[in-house]
């Protein structure tokens, strides 16, 4: 036999968002691209496995951010 839950049954409370882009990234960059650039962008970050193109540009600057926050 089915139990029927009361409406006064206490939930559990909604999971918080988290995560390192909710933590540290918190500025945004504003890119003008031609339909092409962002075409192009799109196929290179699918070819070499990144969910988004922001994956891909982050990891091809990679060596660039971190000699920068080195520096600083």
């Amino acid at each position: 036999m089915a139990q029927v839950l009361d409406d006064t049954t206490p939930q559990p409370p909604a999971k918080r968002r988290s995560g390192s882009n909710k933590r540290q990234r918190d500025r945004q960059l504003k890119l003008n691209l031609l339909p092409s650039e962002e075409q192009r962008l799109q196929q290179l970050a699918e070819q070499g496995g990144f969910r988004t193109v922001q994956q891909y540009i982050l990891h091809r600057l990679e060596r660039d951010l971190e000699s920068a926050v080195a520096a600083s």
